[in-house]
């Protein structure tokens, strides 16, 4: 096979100069394999390393693989399994090969008047020497999703990855441990290979990752879902929409989607014959680099498996900060009805200006409850925060939270279809989601 050679593009020096966070992870990445049919380079460390087998790749220099679970077992030990699911990678185009098997043309947009490319950068270089010329380009398949741009600040490309973890895993209801990730990247990077596309994925940049834990709830999942869409989040978040019967939350940082495991199998034509009943599904996805450093503290998949005990305290952590809040969690709690005034001054007595909290706990609940949230939302808006008072943006919003909490005290005393508590609803899906 023929020889691939590097890119002159010294890509990894401009990279670090833009990343100044690059320098404090590791060393220089070291000089890819040549791409022959084996991949013969020594390990570093203990970077596991992939190489070619009759059976697919195979990881060397590590433990004999963990069985994993052929056959979901019926009980809540192994039910409530927890691993990652989607991972996100990038690296700068000097660190891939590209052989003309890529199939790529040209991907600037012509420009109607002079017929020529509007976006003539020299996207990709292939390894038979031709430069292929424009600002994106993308090859999904059934195995990853692949793309590269074009960076303006730093003059070179850079190519993403996606792909899904457990998608690989033995059955569409278990979760990956490390020597099954390791497998997955292995795969990835085989499919890769018969695109064209030559990546040692172990070298690359971790740009995100979701970890998803298994959930045996007593209820059906959407008496669960329907809960969650009255809690109290953080302003920046936004509920979206997943199919499903899912509830999902997120920002630009993080989002985090519950849904009904069955139902989801179902709408995929998959075999859900043998998933439990009320299964639902809990991710929480760090969306870049900055964030899962964060939380996970690691930036290469390596990395990523020398920390894999860390993994589930870090899913933990972001679960109760962002999902699981103590103004959730106080919401909760069993509590009278807002008409028993004694309950809500003996509240209050606790603070440093218990009138005050009285007033302000008591008319809050009074007022979510007569106007409902987004009317009395309205009514703060368009009647103290017109442009004839003094009220800033961090007042109104400080506003708007004691309705929001007030909303979900009132949530929290409904009765579920099943005619259970929601506030026990809640109590019992925060325990599934951050039992050890």
């Amino acid at each position: 096979m023929e020889n691939l050679t590097t890119s002159p593009i010294n890509f990894q020096e401009r990279e670090r100069r833009h990343d100044p966070s690059a320098q404090a992870e590791s060393p220089p990445v070291p000089p890819l394999p040549r791409c022959t049919e084996e991949f013969t380079n020594k390990p570093r460390q203990n970077i596991p390393v992939l190489v070619s087998a009759k059976d697919g790749l195979t990881s060397v220099n590590r433990a004999k693989p963990k069985s994993i679970t052929k056959a979901f077992p019926q009980t809540l030990r192994t039910i409530n399994l927890f691993g990652p699911d989607t991972v996100h990678l990038w690296a700068p185009s000097t660190e891939l090969r590209f052989t003309p098997d890529l199939s790529i043309s040209d991907k600037g947009g012509r420009n109607p008047l002079t017929g020529k490319l509007d976006f003539e950068y020299p996207l990709l270089t292939l390894t038979n020497g031709r430069v292929v010329k424009g600002e994106f380009f993308k090859r999904n398949t059934s195995n990853f999703q692949f793309s590269v741009s074009w960076n303006k600040e730093t003059g070179c490309s850079t190519c993403y990855l996606q792909f899904s973890a457990a998608a690989f895993a033995p059955d569409n209801l278990s979760l990956l441990d490390e020597e099954g990730l390791i497998q997955a990247v292995g795969k990835v990077q085989a499919a890769l290979k018969e695109h064209g596309i030559y990546w040692e994925l172990m070298t690359a940049r971790i740009g995100g990752l979701a970890l998803t834990k298994n959930l045996l709830l007593s209820e059906p999942p959407s008496n669960f879902l329907a809960l969650l869409a009255g809690l109290q989040f953080k302003r920046a978040a936004r509920k979206m929409g997943y199919g499903s019967g899912a509830q999902g939350l997120g920002n630009k940082q993080w989002y985090s989607v519950f849904y009904n495991k069955e139902l989801e199998m179902k709408e995929k034509g998959k075999d859900f014959q043998q998933c439990p009943r009320n299964l639902t599904r809990a991710e929480m996805t760090f969306k870049n680099s900055e964030t899962t450093f964060k939380a996970v503290q690691a930036k290469t998949i390596p990395k990523l498996l020398e920390r894999w005990d860390s993994l589930k305290p870090a899913y933990h952590v972001a679960m109760k900060r962002e999902i699981f809040k103590p103004v959730n969690d106080a919401a909760a709690e069993e509590r009278p009805a807002c008409c028993d005034w004694v309950a809500l001054l003996d509240d209050a007595s606790q603070s440093q200006r218990p009138f005050s909290t009285f007033t302000a706990s008591a008319g809050a609940l009074a007022f979510v409850q007569d106007q409902g949230l987004e009317r009395a939302k309205w009514l703060i808006q368009n009647q103290l925060c017109d442009s004839s008072t003094k009220t800033g943006r961090g007042q109104r919003d400080r506003w708007f939270s004691a309705l929001e909490a007030a909303a979900v005290i009132l949530e929290m005393q409904k009765t579920a279809n099943n005619g259970r508590a929601r506030r026990e609803l809640y109590a019992e899906l925060r325990a599934a989601v951050l039992d050890a």
